[in-house]
């Protein structure tokens, strides 16, 4: 990688730099044009992402990466020589590739908002945070130091927070809904906030740097059990932002609490589950896989895998039995991304036997599946938004069916979608899902010490494999099979919206096939890997397994081909006949239980919601102790000061 010293501003028209400054400044010129013309805005929003996308995609086209150290601001004068505050962009595989994932999608689902949010009553709103959240996800993905990239990770949060509460300005009980929901989303991933923060800035207290580069080459000189707690905050950093468990619950809900990211416009929902925030989380761990890989802690990774494993079956099962078509989809983001945290995990796994073929492999597994994911995820989403528009703000499915012929047009994208996700091929799901899952079977025939956790890794992966084709099915039959319902009102969606519908669909026909592509993109990270006196030059060779399996390979394909296959199955001879009753549950109070259990999301909010009332009812009891009284105050203050005093000095 070719290292460059920027100085003074020069670097402000280079396109790394002008790859995330166009969205962020066309945000505040955004709200000045807004006060001249709604239209003349949207265009210019648009025309700003739009500009991001053809910069990350000249970047990609790159034949060498490239670091530039930036010379912001001086800091200090020594014998006459001036010295800079430093930061840096990095242009590397991973940062671009994430680049042209947020910009590009996010360019898309800008297109789609002109009709979706056309009669919106707040779009300047809504256009000033959509380019500052995708401006803020590039910063992010391309930051070549710890300052850079938490900047670019506050601001992917704050922009969450009032996109989810966009409709505010409705009337009630939307109003409630959507500030709740925000401050939710806020407050939640706060936690992994704070965590990563921790981590960060021991980081640069040990080390003196905040470049990550020489983080990575710095980071062995640690002492163990720095580098096990660095891992750990970056790992609840990810986790908050990725909505894994136990913070599941700010990206969905149960509908019986219905306080979640879902209370967004569908168009923010797409590009949160899609291009942005979610993925922020798999990125985090991606760029920082040399603290896991180094720090090498098999305690670590059986957490990890707890969480992967308790996250992927819970929202599946949820998703399972939610009946709000943008809630199913939420789970579903979850779930999926446990995949992507359990190729990170093997990873490590792999990496701790010794086994750096399988590692890569599992490491471009997971890069592979979020490029799938977001793309058929931004057209699950997109498609269920335009369902939405044209049944008038309708989202139970249970009062849809039958809208296959009136809206073709959605029914035949969504239907890809919908093969993509349940993983069935030749869409990319089924590619980039049998990467992941192809690494944990390669990490059991190895017969290492960590084979035994691969092997109930791999099975978790498949029976998820299994509920995701069943949830899938069943959404696509309840909303577009069967007999219309008589006062259903349908009004078609617009020309912008099922253009976009089109060209993801495509693209998730298409995408499956890049694997070659992206296996040359990332040929070119071992740095990544840099471990001790060793780096290792056997990348990524292990596509052919998915698309040629051989006699050990084919056992992991079929395996999950027979799981999706029963899902799908199952889903479609319960629910053929419609949304009724399924009989057999309902005469059953074990099965009609873990359906309850299910569909409240195994209680978790219900649990978070309990601990906030306790709280919340001691503080309004020790409300009492604050009279108002200055006195009695400052009697109070040296009252407790000296029982705190009094209990050091005992103990």
């Amino acid at each position: 990688m070719q290292i460059f010293t920027i100085n003074q501003l020069e670097f402000i028209f280079k396109p790394w730099f002008l790859v995330f400054l166009i969205p962020i400044v066309g945000a505040l010129i955004s709200v000045i044009i807004g006060r001249v013309h709604y239209k003349l805005q949207t265009a210019f929003s648009i025309s700003t992402i739009g500009l991001s996308t053809i910069f990350s995609l000249f970047l990609l086209t790159q034949a060498t990466w490239e670091e530039y150290i930036i010379h912001f601001f001086p800091s200090g004068c020594t014998n006459g020589v001036i010295s800079y505050f430093d930061t840096s962009i990095v242009i590397d595989p991973l940062g671009i590739f994430m680049a042209v994932i947020a910009s590009g999608l996010g360019f898309l689902i800008a297109i789609f908002s002109i009709d979706y949010m056309k009669n919106d009553e707040a779009l300047t709103r809504y256009w000033f945070f959509l380019q500052l959240f995708v401006g803020g996800m590039v910063l992010l993905v391309v930051a070549g130091d710890l300052i850079f990239l938490y900047t670019g990770w506050k601001i992917v949060g704050v922009c969450s927070y009032f996109l989810i509460g966009h409709y505010f300005h409705k009337s009630e009980p939307q109003r409630s809904l959507a500030i709740k929901s925000g401050i939710k989303a806020f407050l939640m991933t706060l936690v992994g906030d704070i965590a990563l923060l921790g981590g960060l800035g021991i980081l640069w207290l040990e080390l003196g740097t905040v470049n990550i580069f020489q983080i990575m080459s710095g980071f062995l000189t640690l002492t163990q059990s720095l580098q096990v707690l660095v891992a750990l905050l970056i790992f609840v950093g990810a986790v908050g932002k990725s909505a894994q468990f136990p913070l599941i619950t700010w990206l969905s809900s149960p509908e019986s609490i219905d306080i979640d990211a879902m209370q967004g416009p569908t168009t923010v929902s797409a590009l949160i589950h899609a291009a942005t925030m979610v993925k922020a989380g798999v990125y985090l761990m991606s760029r920082f896989f040399f603290v896991f890989a180094i720090a090498n802690i098999e305690t670590f990774y059986l957490v990890m895998a707890f969480i992967v494993a308790i996250t992927a079956i819970l929202t599946a099962s949820s998703a399972l039995v939610s009946n709000d078509i943008k809630r199913v989809l939420a789970y579903s983001t979850v779930s999926q991304l446990s995949y992507m945290f359990l190729a990170i995990c093997i990873a490590g796994l792999s990496f701790l036997d010794l086994d750096y073929d399988v590692g890569y492999h599992a490491f471009l597994g997971a890069q592979f599946h979020i490029l799938s994911h977001a793309i058929f995820k931004a057209l699950l989403f997109l498609s269920a938004g335009a369902i939405i528009f044209s049944l008038h703000h309708e989202r139970n499915i249970k009062k849809m069916g039958g809208l296959f012929q009136e809206l073709r047009i959605i029914a035949i994208p969504m239907l890809i979608g919908i093969f993509a996700l349940s993983g069935i091929p030749p869409f990319n799901g089924y590619f980039s899902k049998e990467s992941v899952l192809g690494a944990a079977w390669e990490l059991f025939l190895t017969r290492g010490t960590m084979a035994p956790l691969a092997l109930l890794l791999f099975m978790l992966g498949i029976v998820t494999a299994g509920l995701t084709a069943a949830y899938s099915i069943r959404l696509y039959i309840l909303v577009f099979m069967g007999e219309k319902p008589q006062k259903l009102e349908i009004r078609k969606p617009g020309i912008f919206m099922t253009s976009v519908l089109v060209i993801l669909a495509s693209l998730t026909l298409v995408s499956g096939f890049l694997a070659r592509i992206i296996t040359s993109l990332f040929d070119q990270m071992q740095t990544y890997f840099y471990i001790g006196d060793s780096s290792f030059s056997h990348i990524f060779s292990h596509y052919e397994l998915v698309l040629f399996p051989s006699i050990h390979t084919i056992v992991p394909t079929l395996l999950t081909l027979t799981c999706i296959t029963i899902g799908a199955l199952c889903s479609y001879f319960l629910y053929r006949n419609g949304a009724k009753e399924i009989l057999f549950i309902r005469k059953n109070v074990f099965l009609r239980t873990l359906q309850t259990i299910a569909k409240e999301g195994f209680y978790i909010d219900h649990f978070f919601q309990w601990c906030q009332n306790g709280i919340m009812n001691i503080f309004w009891s020790l409300r009492k102790l604050q009279s108002g009284n200055l006195n009695y105050n400052f009697a109070l203050i040296g009252f407790v000061s000296v029982v705190i005093i009094m209990i050091f000095l005992i103990f």
